[in-house]
């Protein structure tokens, strides 16, 4: 009996223990799914309910430095981004510490001229 309890009790410590590196990057993959969607339909620019989630992204206190400066470099974007932001997401896109998924989307991000090509939209649509 007792050592079914200890098993119970090292298991729930376990988990309380590895619970917050389960949410390291804050918020999870939605919204870097969100925002890759937005991307591979963009066409110029995001329309106004496309800014509407870019915005609640960036304003999320849950989200990473990362994602939130995507999500702006988006939202602010005129047919490409511009120049300030594509610096950020060239060095998002470097950093050896940013999540895969968060360094394709800022690297494609990067790139957009008009509208992400049909190798982009295909990385895209994989996040």
């Amino acid at each position: 009996m007792k050592a079914i309890s200890i098993r119970r009790y090292l298991a729930i410590f376990t988990l309380a223990l590895l619970a917050p590196f389960a949410m390291a990057e804050g918020g999870g993959d939605a919204p870097v799914k969100t925002m890759a969607s937005i991307l591979a339909g963009l066409n110029h620019f995001p329309n106004a309910d496309q800014k509407v989630q870019l915005q609640a992204i960036a304003n999320d206190a849950d989200n990473s430095e990362a994602v939130k400066t995507i999500a702006m470099a988006m939202h602010d974007m005129q047919h490409a981004v511009s120049a300030d932001n594509k610096a950020k997401l060239q060095a998002i896109a470097a950093d050896a510490n940013a999540d895969a998924s968060v360094k394709t989307l800022a690297e494609i991000l990067a790139g957009v001229n008009h509208m992400p090509s049909p190798d982009a939209k295909a990385k895209l649509n994989n996040l």
